[in-house]
Formats: C-alpha cells, sequence, structure tokens
C-alpha cells in the first residue's frame, strides 16, 4: 500500500504515501501546499463569481433600459389613441345615419308600381309593334314622296 497513490480533487494533486506520512513535519508541508492549491482556486472562483455577477448586473441594466424605451414607445404611440376612436365612432355614427337613410329611401320605393309596370312592359307586344314601325316606316316614305309631287309640280326644281 505505500506505492499506491490516489488522486485529489484540487488541481491533480496526489496523495502522499503512507511512508511520507509518518513525517509529521513532510504532513505540514503537504496540508501548507494543498491550502495554497485550495487558496488559489479559491481565487480562481472568486473572479469568476465576480465576472458573473457583473454580467448580470450588466444585463439586468440593458433590461431595465429596454423596458423603459418601450414603456416610452407605447406611451407615445398611445397619445392620440384617444381621439382615433373619438374620430372612429364620430364615423361610424355618421355612416349609420347615411345607411339608416339610404334603407328608408329604399323602403320608400314602390315595389308594386315596379311590378305592375313590368307587368304591362312584358304584356307588349313587340312583334306587332316592330312590324307597326315597319309599316308607319313604308307610310311616311309614301308621304314623302307626295310631298316632294306637290312641293315640285311640274319638275321645274332640281
Amino acid at each position: 500500500m505505500e506505492d499506491i497513490k490516489q488522486e485529489n480533487a484540487v488541481d491533480g494533486a496526489t496523495e502522499p504515501s503512507v511512508a511520507e506520512t509518518d513525517d509529521v513535519g513532510g504532513c505540514v508541508l503537504r496540508i501548507e501546499e494543498l491550502l495554497k492549491q485550495q487558496a488559489e482556486h479559491n481565487k480562481k472562483m472568486q473572479k469568476f463569481s465576480r465576472v458573473r455577477t457583473v454580467a448580470i448586473v450588466a444585463i439586468a441594466v440593458v433590461f431595465v433600459i429596454f423596458a423603459f424605451l418601450l414603456y416610452g414607445t407605447v406611451k407615445d404611440l398611445t397619445v392620440g389613441l384617444p381621439g382615433l376612436i373619438q374620430s372612429t365612432n364620430a364615423l361610424v355614427d355618421q355612416a349609420s345615419g347615411d345607411l339608416d337613410a339610404v334603407f328608408e329611401s329604399v323602403e320608400s320605393i314602390n315595389f308594386e308600381g315596379i311590378n305592375d309596370l313590368i307587368s304591362e312592359v312584358s304584356a307588349i307586344d313587340f312583334e306587332g309593334l316592330g312590324a307597326s314601325v315597319e309599316a308607319l316606316g313604308e307610310g311616311v316614305q309614301a308621304f314623302q314622296r307626295i310631298m316632294e309631287a306637290l312641293s315640285n309640280p311640274f319638275g321645274l326644281i332640281s
């Protein structure tokens, strides 16, 4: 067992063998060396802890600044919001009034009269009307020839 060495958790230091521990002075030196290593390790951990604390504080400060900027931006954006809501309400009220007027005018339309008119128009015989218009055109042409003959009875005027 004298030659067996075990690894120590602090910076890879080795534990002394049984023969070395018989000497009290060697033990004290070994303890002092381990205490020095522990002190160095503690200093490193303290530096790391300080750096970590500074980083956390810096992140918190950035977060607080961001929160204030965001608050200011939201506040600036919402300043005109009540006026916008009032103008929107006024426009909605006006549009509602205009729609009411349109509905009243639509209600005042005499749809029965329109239906009667459509019925009367559909009862018209358009084929007979077309034939009558053609006959009227022929009658007008005959009347035109008569009037031309009467206006120049002897064909002297050209």
